[in-house]
């Protein structure tokens, strides 16, 4: 059977691959950790809560995009304003942002997030804030400000589906930017006046961001019964793939690059092998399902095929690997079967 390019399902399919060129991108693009961005870590770390639930690490340095680059982003995909803004700041992104680790404390599924991200950078501030100031004053929109006791925080109203949301940021140091809501600064700002409470490799989540193996890119979230909570009940019972993670300590993903091949992992972590094995059979029973339902699409269901569930005593993985060949961008093919 031929399968129509203009279908829904090689829409959603093309959708996939760009994403998965995305992610290609970014992990040729990053390096894994190593003498250089441990520097870099360091440096980050007094700027993040050791008591965090969330932690995401990405070492942005030395990227080489090259042809790939082109090939897979086209003009329309990075608009003239952000292009323009850019080039005021005088901020090159593939020399200039090294290193960025975000953070946030997670309360309950309805809940607001709090955190924030830290981005140890090159840049001159009085630039960035002039070239940020001239943008929002383009959309008629003023540039708010907040004094802190160790941070001047800078609020940008940005319009969102669903309303106006506000960006905040702050220049802690000559080195790195602040980003994130007034209430992840603020832990931040906490952190800086009383000198204590920054993340350290004896933190719990510490442990859970960074794999025994090399990463290229990895985030760690620390489940509590927050989100579980009786309020989250009839959420739950509509999802139950995510009701299933109760009982998980924590949860890891980490996305690596290995001779054109790119390895996505996804592991839960609960000392109860009897535990873990219900929820891999879980697990896979749902991708059971997914190929049936992708019978009439074989390269969906070729995606599905590369992602391997099991378990261990303390874990319960997701591993998927993919080759380049899948996404690099190229001619469409026509699949049959």
């Amino acid at each position: 059977m031929k399968i129509n390019n203009t279908s829904v399902g090689r829409l959603w399919i093309a959708v996939l691959k760009k994403t998965l060129a995305v992610s290609f991108l970014v992990s040729y693009s990053i390096a894994p950790l190593k003498a250089s961005a441990s520097g870099y870590l360091e440096g980050l770390m007094k700027y993040i809560p050791g008591s965090s639930d969330f932690l995401i690490l990405g070492d942005i340095g030395a990227a080489d995009e090259g042809a790939y680059t082109d090939s897979v982003f086209t003009e329309d995909d990075i608009p003239e304003t952000y292009t323009e803004f850019l080039n005021n700041t005088g901020i090159n992104p593939e020399e200039d942002i090294h290193f960025i680790a975000g953070f946030g404390f997670i309360g309950g599924l309805n809940d607001m997030p709090v955190g924030g991200a830290v981005i140890r950078m090159d840049y001159e501030e009085e630039k960035l804030l002039e070239s940020l100031r001239a943008e929002r004053e383009k959309l008629g929109v003023p540039v708010n400000e907040k004094q802190l006791s160790r941070l001047t925080l800078y609020g940008f109203p940005v319009e969102r589906e669903g309303g106006e949301v506000e960006i905040w940021i702050a220049f802690p140091d000559s080195e790195h930017l602040l980003i994130g809501n007034p209430e992840g600064l603020s832990l931040i700002n906490s952190l800086i006046e009383e000198g204590e409470g920054q993340l350290t490799g004896e933190s719990p989540i510490y442990g859970f961001a960074f794999p025994e193996e090399g990463y290229l890119l990895s985030a760690a979230l620390i489940l509590n019964d927050n989100l579980f909570s009786p309020d989250s009940a009839e959420f739950l019972t509509a999802n139950p793939i995510i009701a299933a993670l109760k009982g998980l300590e924590a949860i890891q993903f980490t996305l690596g690059f290995d001779e054109r091949v790119l390895h996505l992992v996804l592991n839960g972590f609960r000392n109860n092998e009897v535990e873990n094995a219900q929820l891999a059979g879980m697990l896979n029973g749902f991708k059971g399902m997914m190929m049936m339902a992708s019978a009439e699409n074989p390269e969906a269901a070729m995606y599905m095929d590369m992602v391997n569930i099991f378990y261990s005593p303390d874990s319960v993985t997701l591993r998927a690997v993919i080759p380049e060949s899948m996404f690099a961008p190229g001619e469409e093919e026509e699949y049959t079967e």
